[in-house]
């Protein structure tokens, strides 16, 4: 089975999936895909490297390519979390590739967003990356939300870290059970 995380940069949306993955054995799709294509240096890497550097999302092929990259490392045998969907064409080659079963929207004002963001000490959250980001979040949450109206569930992300894992645990209480251990394959 597979989750999928979304909100604004600064959500919370990289801590619950990094507990998601820690207590229920799952792997992480998430931006590090587009550090691992950069890496490896495949076909465009320069490319990857300058949308990332500005908070811009890759053109489809280049996002394609790097999700196939970190599907070919990955055993998947217990699903995944997928650690932020940004646009309709992510969204719609991931349903396509690994399949979405539960969607939580990690819903936070945009103040503390960005002030969670800015105190992560990441070099890549620059003001500029996160204008950019801001941006496309407000270009496409309402289209992401539509789509996944079915598999939704919403998170308070401006709570304390405990009271979004209990938020997190509540939502899952309610998905099918493949999530809480049974063994998938990738697909």
């Amino acid at each position: 089975m597979t989750i999928a995380l979304i909100g604004r940069a600064g959500s919370g949306k990289s801590t619950v999936a990094k507990r998601l993955a820690d207590e229920y054995g799952k792997e992480i799709i998430g931006s590090d895909m587009f550090r691992d294509y950069i890496a490896a240096q495949k076909d465009g890497w320069e490319q990857v490297q300058a949308y990332m550097k500005i908070g811009k999302m890759l053109p489809a092929d280049l996002l394609e390519k790097a999700f196939l990259l970190k599907l070919e490392k990955c055993t998947g045998d217990k699903g995944f979390v997928i650690d932020g969907i940004k646009v309709c064409n992510e969204m719609q080659m991931l349903e396509e590739v690994v399949g979405i079963d539960k969607v939580l929207y990690l819903k936070a004002d945009a103040t503390t967003a960005a002030e969670r963001a800015e105190t992560r000490g990441r070099p890549d959250f620059c003001n500029e990356f996160l204008e950019s980001r801001e941006k496309l979040f407000q270009e496409t949450i309402d289209e992401i939300l539509n789509y996944y109206a079915d598999k939704l569930s919403v998170i308070d992300a401006s709570l304390s870290p405990e009271d979004v894992w209990r938020q997190v645990q509540a939502a899952l209480s309610t998905a099918p059970a493949p999530f809480f251990g049974q063994q998938e394959r990738c697909k």
